[in-house]
């Protein structure tokens, strides 16, 4: 199979947040966390082994407006799907990758999510500072590094059908910030 390279499959903002803003949206992070499900109630760690903690804070925080602003652009320049905000049943999430840590190839649309539009991941860590979680796109996108891609405050926006993976990690901790926007099911 081979991919259509006229389709925009994900869209890299390098560093929307500063090193600084990162760091307080860390600190929202809680102390207690949960292993990450497959279709929101299986433990599988041979399919998504991360830890997992919703942002149950307020909603309407100038970073979280300022993430939903790019995401929003990132749509309006590529995709132009309808979307309508956040859901308020589905948190953002706080994830936690460690030494063996990853999640494999999936997409992020499914019965259970169905006006899912498109995936967020707001980068919290430094790829320098752990190895392994790259983060990979089917088909492979060569002009992004993961380098690129693990810039802490870097956000990563793309359509929820787009088959993605996180690499296994070797060690050090990879730390991020998840959302899903919605709107109207795809037809």
């Amino acid at each position: 199979m081979k991919a259509n390279p006229r389709i925009a499959w994900r869209i890299a903002y390098h560093q929307v947040f500063s090193t600084e803003e990162v760091e307080e949206i860390r600190l929202l992070q809680g102390k207690y966390w949960d292993k990450g499900t497959v279709e929101g109630e299986k433990i599988e760690e041979d399919m998504r082994m991360v830890s997992v903690q919703p942002y149950l804070g307020d909603m309407n925080q100038a970073w979280v407006q300022k993430l939903y602003d790019c995401v929003q652009a990132a749509n309006t320049a590529i995709w132009n799907f309808d979307i309508a905000g956040f859901h308020q049943k589905e948190p953002l999430q706080f994830l936690q990758y460690t030494q063996h840590g990853h999640y494999e190839w999936h997409i992020d649309h499914d019965s259970q999510s169905p006006t899912r539009k498109l995936t967020f991941i707001l980068q919290l860590s430094s790829w320098k500072d752990y190895r392994g979680g790259g983060l990979q796109f089917f088909p492979k996108i060569t002009h992004v590094s993961e380098a690129t891609l693990g810039k802490v405050g870097t956000l990563i926006v793309f359509p929820v059908y787009v088959p993605h993976q996180v690499q296994p990690m070797v060690f050090g901790v990879r730390e991020a910030l998840v959302g899903w926007i919605h709107g109207p099911s795809f037809r």
